[in-house]
């Protein structure tokens, strides 16, 4: 069944806590592979958690824009797609995927420095609700806020078919 609207009760916006020591990057074909994981908190006390992976392949960049900042002759994410894996005590599974991901870095070197700037604004999620007698899912977006704030946004509502 697929859902128009969040179940009741569901809370909409968590807080991120990362685990420590989540800097580890992996050789791949194409890159190098990074991981980061951590937990999920809601206001009613709703807690879950995620696993974020990522491709790091660096490129040159003679000007990028990144949190409205212009950086010039530095390196960017080729393939800064970031998909993360959320399990919520009680309601489910979702998979994020980020849209629009800037990464920019001080190095042309893969893995060698951290990012000088990483806007990672929102993106599209599938959610599988696991609660009541029936899986249910839902699509739909979800972007960050400050204090490093994961929030699903509002369904958006199909517009009213012509009569």
């Amino acid at each position: 069944m697929t859902l128009a609207d969040y179940p009741g009760g569901f809370p909409t916006s968590y807080v991120k806590h990362e685990d420590p020591g989540n800097l580890g990057l992996v050789p791949e074909a194409g890159g190098l592979r990074g991981k980061s994981s951590g937990t999920l908190r809601a206001g009613d006390g709703t807690s879950g958690t995620y696993t974020s992976t990522w491709l790091e392949n660096r490129v040159a960049a003679s000007k990028v824009v990144c949190k409205g900042v212009t950086y010039r002759d530095l390196w960017v994410g080729e393939t800064a797609e970031l998909i993360t894996q959320v399990d919520l005590s009680g309601w489910g599974h979702a998979q994020l995927v980020t849209v629009g991901h800037v990464v920019v870095y001080p190095s042309s070197r893969n893995g060698s420095s951290p990012s000088v700037c990483d806007d990672a604004t929102g993106g599209t999620f599938q959610f599988t609700f696991t609660t009541g007698p029936i899986t249910q899912l839902m699509s739909g977006n979800w972007h960050w806020e400050k204090g490093d704030r994961l929030v699903f946004d509002p369904p958006v509502r199909p517009a009213a078919s012509p009569a």
